[in-house]
């Protein structure tokens, strides 16, 4: 293999989007912790004054489950994606490392 040329390490690939989809994951447990707090304070609210805060915070709530919701989607497609570079099928690595050498060495026009 020519000095600089990218040769992509299957393995590698995967856990790297293993490791990001764990983040993602992390991310999702914060962000699902903190939208539960909030309905447990509403909850306890229920009935008691200061329905313009009460109004804010279930905004929040359900911008929060919003966020879960798609973090929950994005870990799908990170670790879908990883799997997919870890199949047999290796046309995708192959034209990924092609692309990778031509930029490389300047010469994205073959």
């Amino acid at each position: 293999m020519a000095n600089g040329q990218v040769q992509l390490d299957t393995q590698h690939m995967l856990q790297v989007a293993q490791q990001a989809a764990n983040s993602v994951e992390s991310i999702k447990g914060h962000a699902q912790t903190l939208k539960n707090g909030i309905d447990y304070v509403l909850s306890s609210w229920q009935g008691q004054t200061g329905d313009g805060y009460r109004t804010a915070m279930q905004g929040q709530s359900a911008m929060l489950d919003q966020l879960v919701r798609k973090l929950d989607e994005v870990s799908g497609h990170v670790r879908a994606g990883g799997q997919g570079f870890d199949s047999q099928d290796t046309t995708g690595r192959q034209k990924t490392e092609a692309m990778s050498n031509q930029f490389l060495s300047g010469n994205l026009n073959s």
